[in-house]
């Protein structure tokens, strides 16, 4: 198995994992509850050796591959964002109902080449952007906390899915500090 052979079973059977939480918080007690336990801790298990497997594997050419697709996704938002009158800001929403869609966005397409769903690029041609300051992002400001996230990510000896799912783990975190209101 390769690494994306891998991290394909193991985020089957984290899917499954949550399944099983979920049936172990709606039952009271008995039978079913006892296995739904057991299940998911057996599963739980295959999980922890199938981390250890990825972190272990000599040939890491997908995970390197991610790592620098996540690079270039994020310079993909930079670059979209660069040379914009000094008034404009990106608009949250995104015209979407969701107020914080863009940032949704921009975590959506690192997840993905996390996961190793995909390695290509999505390139945001339609953002959408404001002056209402209530509405909108500082472009400069996004860009130097992208900037900063790129540097993160260069930095990372160790490359694995496990070492780019801890990456994306504190993006999330500092994603929202530093811009969810």
């Amino acid at each position: 198995m390769n690494e994306l052979d891998i991290l394909k079973k193991m985020n089957d059977l984290e899917k499954s994992s949550n399944f099983l939480n979920i049936q172990i918080n709606l039952w009271h007690d008995g039978v079913e509850k006892k296995q739904y336990i057991s299940d998911k801790s057996m599963i739980d298990a295959q999980i922890e050796d199938l981390k250890t497997q990825i972190i272990q594997i000599e040939d890491k050419q997908f995970s390197q591959r991610a790592k620098q697709a996540i690079i270039d996704q994020i310079m993909i938002y930079i670059n979209e964002t660069k040379g914009k009158h000094p008034r404009l800001l990106l608009l949250r929403d995104q015209g979407t109902v969701l107020k914080n869609e863009l940032f949704a966005s921009i975590a959506r397409d690192i997840r993905l080449h996390i996961k190793g769903t995909i390695f290509g690029i999505n390139i945001p041609i339609d953002l959408y952007y404001t002056i209402d300051e209530n509405d909108g992002i500082n472009i400069e400001q996004l860009n130097a906390f992208l900037a900063n996230e790129i540097e993160t990510i260069r930095n990372i000896e160790v490359v694995n899915f496990i070492s780019l799912r801890n990456y994306y783990d504190g993006f999330e975190n500092r994603i929202i500090e530093n811009f969810i209101v």
